[in-house]
């Protein structure tokens, strides 16, 4: 996608509602009906667009969460491995890879930039927990969708509060 509607976006998200309609009209010419549905919603309610989305995808044999906001962006990534226990029979086994941040801003001296598909293509400053990620797995489980959303709302405020 062209830096420049990426920029659009971010500014559309920081809560400039006077963009949707121009937002509305490229996010449908790229194709990105996720963006369009929160240009439309801003543009049916009069209300700024909600500066934090939370969307989980599968790839690859994982189970990617991410919840994106005005500072930067949490993910939370879980391993389903199939483990075959005997023939006609398997058995999976959950668990949590990753735990991490993407900052618009290095939060630590020294921190390396990098191009992030995360942040839409930004620089993005990184860091990450595997153990993080699987301390959380048994609370996932007991809890559900809305304790994970819950617990990336405080890790959001905790890594990027004080900014």
């Amino acid at each position: 996608m062209a830096i420049e509607y990426k920029r659009l976006v971010r500014e559309f998200r920081d809560g400039d509602r006077a963009l949707s309609k121009k937002v509305l009209d490229e996010a449908l010419r790229f194709g990105d009906f996720e963006v369009a549905q929160e240009a439309l919603n801003c543009i049916r309610t009069g209300m700024p667009p909600n500066p934090f989305s939370i969307k989980t995808s599968f790839q690859r044999g994982q189970i990617v969460t991410v919840l994106r906001g005005p500072k930067g962006a949490l993910q939370f990534v879980l391993s389903v491995m199939d483990i075959y226990v005997s023939e006609g029979s398997h058995d999976y086994r959950i668990r949590g890879i990753d735990l991490g941040y993407h900052s618009f801003v290095p939060k630590y001296e020294g921190q390396i930039g990098q191009e992030c598909e995360v942040l839409e293509g930004s620089t993005c400053y990184y860091d990450g927990s595997g153990l993080a990620a699987h301390e959380f797995v048994p609370q996932l489980f007991y809890a559900g969708q809305e304790a994970l959303e819950k617990f990336l709302m405080e890790k959001y405020e905790q890594i990027f509060g004080d900014d």
